[in-house]
């Protein structure tokens, strides 16, 4: 939400060129000023800047060139502000622009800052942000960047976009209203690291459900990114889109005789070429800002300082997903990712409502864990239908064979048959994600982010439902076959673990043993779930 100074350099595809020439840049007050090594100091208005790895969080602006296919940037630079004194936007804390008065301040850069206010004619606080007298002159562009902001912000109404609520002019100074949502952005909570799956999912939503609405007002946000989602404060974990400043109406997207805006980190691939980007463009940064809130860093190897190495990254990297898959992530996440970061517009999402559709399908849910009793209720109706079929086919099996085979003979085909059959119980809990038992009392399986766990989790467990089954079945073919020590060891060691799932389900929150093991848990079916 902060302004920047001006300044311009151009891609070279000379990789010593862009080690040796310093980038030229124009301060604020419209002198030119060459930086170096990262560091600027305009002689005419003492103003200090800074440059942090080619400002890879600030706005590049990208212009078509037919002799450089590479095109020109602009980039915006952040000042710091260091060895000035108190500046006069300091002193308007306890003034008042219009009918906002001014409390303390939130943030801003070079151009002006955004203050705490208080919106006096409606009795609520709000965060103004206002452009300065002593730069307002040098910087129109800034200007109407603001207002731009204003005029594409105010026509979405949506839960997730900070609302704007005001634009105006006093003491030669323009300011915007809008709502104050906190101090707090994704960018904010991502220095500390990845967010749980949960928030990422959830997050991802919302940005996405409001950029579908901007679409739906032929808006393009066109900078995504951690610093422009704004975190709502409160338990209820929710964020709001905002800073629309570089946002462009989809259907005057003609042509790539303009600048494109993005962000180096963030920036899709067709905009690093000087190309328009449409909703597909919001995408990709999207995509950019998800990989980020799931694994804590971007999605390509930036090699380098240089701006030219990002946009490269862009253009022909590969994602850089980690070794080994996390367990807590589910796969169709990954190919979300894939899909949002293709390198050409037509291979990601035809529009957002897709993105939406496959996010809620791997969409956590909290749904209460069921009581014991209602676990063992459902767990006793699966076991009886289970030893019917059993109790049948002996039957079966003793009605056919006589007088044509022995005892012998149809026992073992009678447990064979009982082991093909619970197979087919296990492949069938893997397939269908639950028994005529669970559906019954309305419970079901999920993994611990409340998603329906695969087939490599539901069939195993199976086997630990149903380990009586399995160890019924065990000592009778050891009985069979004479070795009695075996037959005790067994029908001891299946006792054992069945007193041991009985006690972690009584006294372990209605987890069970197999549940721990396999991190999976036994929740009351409240809505449906997703398939996966």
């Amino acid at each position: 939400m902060g302004d920047y100074s001006q300044a311009s350099s151009e891609l070279s595809g000379q990789e010593s060129k862009e080690q040796s020439d310093p980038l030229k840049y124009r301060c604020v007050c419209g002198k030119p000023i060459a930086l170096e090594n990262g560091f600027a100091k305009c002689e005419y208005c003492q103003r200090t800047f800074k440059l942090k790895e080619q400002q890879a969080a600030e706005t590049v602006l990208f212009t078509p060139s037919d002799n450089e296919p590479e095109g020109k940037f602009t980039t915006r630079l952040s000042r710091d502000g260091s060895g000035r004194g108190e500046t006069e936007d300091d002193r308007l804390i306890g003034t008042k622009l219009g009918h906002f008065r001014i409390l303390s301040t939130l943030g801003g850069g070079g151009m002006g800052k955004v203050y705490r206010a208080l919106d006096e004619s409606l009795q609520r606080h709000v965060a103004l942000k206002v452009i300065l007298q002593s730069v307002r002159s040098s910087t129109e562009d800034d200007l109407q960047a603001m207002f731009q902001e204003a005029r594409s912000q105010a026509r979405l109404s949506h839960p997730h976009v900070a609302h704007i609520y005001y634009v105006g002019i006093e003491k030669e100074m323009p300011f915007l209203a809008m709502e104050l949502v906190g101090k707090t952005t994704l960018a904010d909570r991502l220095r500390g690291g990845p967010l749980p799956f949960d928030e990422t999912i959830r997050y991802s939503l919302q940005i996405a459900m409001a950029l579908e609405q901007a679409a739906r007002f032929d808006i393009v946000h066109g900078d995504v990114k951690p610093a422009n989602v704004l975190v709502v404060e409160g338990k209820e974990k929710s964020v709001k889109l905002s800073d629309f400043g570089m946002a462009k109406r989809i259907s005057q997207l003609k042509g790539d005789s303009e600048v494109v805006s993005g962000t180096p980190n963030y920036i899709p691939p067709e905009a690093t070429y000087g190309k328009k980007f449409d909703h597909r463009g919001d995408m990709y940064s999207l995509g950019i800002t998800i990989f980020e809130m799931a694994f804590g860093c971007l999605p390509y190897p930036m090699q380098g300082k240089k701006l030219s190495d990002r946009i490269k990254a862009h253009r022909k990297a590969s994602i850089e997903f980690p070794e080994i898959w996390p367990s807590h992530l589910p796969l169709e996440f990954r190919q979300i990712i894939e899909k949002l970061l293709a390198k050409k517009p037509e291979d990601r999402y035809e529009n957002f409502s897709g993105l939406i559709s496959d996010l809620k399908k791997i969409e956590p849910v909290s749904l209460p864990t069921a009581r014991p009793l209602l676990r063992g209720l459902a767990w006793a109706f699966d076991s009886f239908l289970i030893l019917s079929v059993v109790i049948l086919l002996t039957n079966l099996l003793s009605i056919a064979g006589e007088g044509f085979l022995s005892a012998g003979v149809i026992e073992v085909t009678r447990i064979c048959f009982s082991v093909l059959f619970l197979l087919g119980v296990g492949t069938f809990q893997g397939w269908r994600g639950s028994t005529p038992g669970k559906s019954l009392f309305q419970v079901r399986i999920v993994d611990k982010n409340g998603l329906r766990p695969g087939k490599s989790v539901l069939f195993p467990r199976t086997i630990f439902q149903f380990l009586w089954a399995w160890g019924m079945l065990a000592t009778e073919l050891t009985g069979l076959l004479n070795l009695e020590v075996f037959t005790a060891l067994i029908a001891v060691g299946v006792t054992m673990v069945m007193f041991i799932e009985m006690g972690f389900v009584l006294f372990d929150k209605g987890m069970s043993f197999h549940d721990r093991l396999l991190n999976t848990r036994v929740v009351l079916d409240a809505a449906p779930a997703p398939r996966l």
